[in-house]
């Protein structure tokens, strides 16, 4: 018998290198699959992530285990997919902005057989900071996703403290990707989070963050969220991922990386 941690994650190892095939023509590196908790976030990216001794780089793809237990396993490979789709971008497209999700993206992720959605529904735009999706009836990813499932893939564990509502059960939103399902009842915990009023001068740290910002191995980080309405902005660490709130369109820097804080959309 497997080991727990080892059966657990070969499962997306296995979707991952699935998906590959059948709908990236094989084209995608190998990323490291890994499990993040992280508030109203269903899954990102994390490009060149993780080095080893030889200074080879690898992206993290991450998965938010939460979501296993309340919603079908058609939708959290959906989420997979869509977050593959960045991973094409990042090697054999051009991406723009951090967490923006372009015309170019948004015509690879049709060609999938995933149609684009700023609602998670028909009609809503296809482009954007937010960007939800939903499964396009006949199209590839519908064709892949059942033989994935036919061939008997399945979860084995599920988180079972798992603080996501049930989606709703209306048909227009039957096909809408879990990076659709507004998570208002994440929280991120206060031991990791320094909520302080940051409307002051950050000039002085300018130069820190274009040198951080021209590193070798840039660390850029895609996510999948629902939209959300706040007072405040908040901005994380590219390296050690502390958190602060300030005013939007602030340039700081973390005082213990030296790493550029990126404001979270």
């Amino acid at each position: 018998m497997a080991e727990i941690s080892e059966e657990t994650y070969k499962i997306f190892e296995t979707a991952y290198a699935f998906f590959n095939a059948r709908l990236f023509e094989g084209a995608l590196p190998k990323c490291l699959i890994t499990f993040q908790r992280q508030s109203r976030l269903m899954g990102y990216v994390s490009f060149n992530r993780w080095k080893n001794k030889q200074h080879e780089s690898i992206d993290e793809l991450a998965i938010n285990p939460e979501y296993f237990a309340n919603f079908p396993l058609t939708e959290i490979l959906q989420t997979l997919c869509h977050e593959m789709t960045h991973v094409w971008q990042a090697h054999f497209g051009s991406p723009t902005r951090n967490g923006y999700h372009n015309q170019e993206w948004s015509r690879k992720m049709i060609s999938l057989g995933l149609m684009p959605s700023s609602t998670g529904k028909p009609g809503g735009k296809t482009v954007g900071q937010g960007m939800l999706d939903y499964v396009i009836e006949g199209g590839l990813f519908e064709s892949a996703v059942k033989d994935i499932i036919r061939e008997g893939f399945e979860l084995i564990w599920f988180d079972t403290v798992s603080i996501i509502p049930k989606p709703p059960s209306q048909t227009a939103s039957k096909n809408v990707s879990l990076s659709s399902v507004a998570a208002d009842t994440l929280s991120v915990s206060s031991n990791h989070v320094k909520e302080i009023d940051l409307g002051v001068d950050m000039d002085a740290f300018t130069t820190a963050i274009e040198q951080s910002l021209l590193s070798d191995l840039p660390c850029e980080i895609v996510t999948s969220r629902p939209k959300k309405a706040s007072s405040k902005t908040k901005y994380y660490c590219t390296n050690c991922f502390s958190q602060v709130w300030g005013k939007s369109g602030l340039n700081i820097v973390c005082g213990t990386c030296i790493k550029p804080y990126i404001q979270d959309t």
